[in-house]
């Protein structure tokens, strides 16, 4: 997917440079019509969203990003199953722990 996503990003500088070398000046560059604003998230086999931000993160970064989504989940999934005990809640995202 990844490859997919570099490919249409190619396509849309190149098609940029092409609008600009043809104006003059470019005051202001506006993307509209919500590409992708509606698509499902696709995330990593780790739990972090491919994403552009994402691929700049150091290793240390990337764990506690990792860490995040994992408390994340495990929250959501206690939500989900009608836990509403906040004390708890708030251990699952304070503490990267993983649900029995």
């Amino acid at each position: 997917m990844l490859l997919a996503v570099d490919v249409f990003v190619a396509g849309v500088k190149k098609a940029i440079c092409a609008q600009a070398g043809v104006l003059s000046s470019v005051d202001v560059l506006v993307f509209t019509g919500g590409i992708g604003a509606r698509a499902a998230v696709i995330r990593e086999a780790n739990g972090l969203t491919l994403s552009s931000r994402n691929r700049y993160l150091s290793e240390p970064e990337r764990r506690e990003a990792e860490a995040l989504s994992r408390s994340l989940h495990a929250a959501q999934v206690e939500v989900t199953g009608g836990q509403r005990d906040t004390v708890l809640l708030r251990f699952y995202l304070d503490s990267d722990a993983t649900l029995v």
